[in-house]
């Protein structure tokens, strides 16, 4: 079984009602495969609705941030295979359908590419992810919701919840190598644009919180930390210049991997 984790907060309904239809047809299908929601102080009426449905695993709490709500869905998941996706992210029924077919080992994983999307809706480019071989997660780019984990991967692993940008970066550095299991050639995964990590308010975070991990002794002085947080400061600069910041952003989604 799959367990597809999903922080929830203040959805759009219409999205919501979108992909619980989506949801619904792959089930329909007889993949296996659950919904386990995390949602931030959700209100009644739409938790009874969501609790309605047999593929749904939910639970509504207040929490301090989408890897707290991470590590409480962590702890109800009931699948060997587990993958993160937002509310906006959407993977097809042929992807779950060929990961489905999988059982993986502790440091195993499967892989798919993920069509980027504008916030309409509108293609914008394809993040590739590893196809193949042995992979350091901390030293490779790659797009985290085309990729799917085993279950025991997360045994007495935590994200670290007082980051709001790079916990997952930094747990993923953390593991060491991960073998591609089985790749699944087409775009199994579409992600929209935007969100807390790509908005100005997100780029600032994101370089502070990586000098921040360092000083902690969360993530290693080296000079594959150092990259990092180097690659990370021109999007910095760039949040306090709006106009500029929005360009950019947008010319990085198109022209990503070409």
């Amino acid at each position: 079984m799959i367990s597809i984790i999903t922080a929830l907060k203040n959805p759009q309904h219409s999205l919501l009602n979108q992909q619980l239809e989506h949801y619904r047809e792959i089930f329909s299908l007889g993949i296996s495969f659950e919904w386990v929601i995390q949602a931030n102080n959700l209100d009644a009426e739409t938790l009874k609705k969501l609790k309605s449905y047999e593929f749904i695993s939910i639970d509504s709490a207040v929490d301090s941030g989408i890897y707290a709500a991470w590590n409480s869905a962590l702890k109800r998941i009931k699948g060997d295979k587990v993958c993160f996706l937002g509310i906006d992210d959407t993977p097809t029924r042929d992807w779950l359908a060929f990961a489905d077919r999988y059982i993986l080992n502790e440091f195993e994983m499967l892989t798919t590419n993920v069509a980027m999307q504008n916030h309409s809706g509108a293609h914008l480019n394809i993040r590739l992810n590893p196809d193949g071989g042995i992979v350091n997660l901390g030293q490779t780019p790659y797009s985290h919701p085309g990729i799917m984990f085993s279950n025991k991967l997360f045994i007495n692993r935590l994200f670290l919840e007082k980051y709001r940008i790079v916990s997952d970066g930094l747990f993923y550095s953390s593991v060491g190598v991960l073998e591609i299991k089985g790749f699944f050639a087409e775009c199994g995964v579409s992600m929209r644009v935007g969100g807390l990590s790509n908005s100005r308010i997100g780029s600032r975070n994101r370089f502070k919180e990586l000098i921040l991990a360092l000083v902690n002794g969360d993530v290693s002085c080296n000079p594959r930390t150092l990259g990092r947080i180097g690659a990370s400061f021109p999007a910095f600069a760039l949040s306090y210049f709006p106009h500029i910041y929005i360009v950019a952003q947008k010319l990085r989604w198109v022209l990503y991997n070409k």
